[in-house]
């Protein structure tokens, strides 16, 4: 099974974008980093707080700050020498807990911003942490998986074929390879994983970004059960 989601294509005069804040069985807390809102331009964005212990903690916390501030300079710096372009200007950036366990931890910033350009942009990051071995690692795809197992089998056998149904349906050109980043563009929760594209990722902009889900049964026998995703299925308290 498999979700999408569309760019946003008109900006009206009150910008407002509520997005609700997704957690794990309480384990996160979001809190507001900057909150701006003059005439000509509005900020809002959050990091996660986790409400666990170890090494994952101020791992994770890290990596969302470190994004969010990079996110408000970028967007400051086009404003630096003054306002431009035509219409109110925004910047959100939200993040959305899949994961939230002391040896799992899974999250997305979703990004919306308009700048003065022809349309607004959006784009999703991915942010992926185990314990392996006792520390705190960045995870990818070929961490999950099963002894023997090869990330490229299940992208080609598995994941290609799920995107293209998705594309087939907006009348989409198929794909037919990822690059590394696209193929760890998830995030792990209790039913499965599902993969992030923004908007021209996989075709043009007006085709828009697309949420591939993929349930555990749908990757039975390349995803390791006993594995880190344990903590995400609800098997491991």
């Amino acid at each position: 099974m498999f979700s999408f989601r569309l760019p946003l294509i008109a900006l009206g005069v009150s910008l407002a974008f509520a997005v609700p804040a997704q957690t794990s069985r309480g384990n996160v807390e979001f809190v507001t980093l900057a909150k701006e809102k003059t005439e000509s331009r509005e900020i809002t964005v959050s990091v996660p707080r986790f409400r666990i212990t170890g090494p994952l903690k101020s791992t994770a916390e890290n990596a969302a700050r470190a994004f969010a501030n990079e996110q408000l300079a970028d967007f400051r710096e086009i404003f630096k020498d003054g306002d431009v372009g035509p219409g109110p200007k925004f910047l959100q950036a939200t993040p959305v807990v899949a994961t939230a366990h002391a040896q799992l931890v899974s999250f997305r910033y979703d990004v919306s911003t308009y700048t003065g350009g022809a349309h607004p942009n959006s784009f999703t990051k991915v942010f992926n942490y185990g314990v392996v071995n006792r520390r705190a690692k960045s995870l990818t795809l070929s961490d999950l998986l099963l002894r023997g197992k090869r990330a490229a089998d299940l992208t080609q056998k598995v994941l290609i074929p799920a995107i293209n149904r998705a594309k087939k349906e907006r009348g989409g050109d198929p794909a037919s390879s990822l690059s590394v980043e696209q193929v760890n563009a998830f995030v792990i929760h209790s039913q499965g994983l599902t993969w992030h594209f923004s908007p021209y990722e996989l075709g043009p902009y007006a085709e828009g970004g697309y949420e591939i889900k993929l349930t555990w049964e749908q990757m039975k026998g390349y995803i390791d059960p006993a594995g880190l995703v344990r903590f995400a299925r609800g098997s491991a308290r």
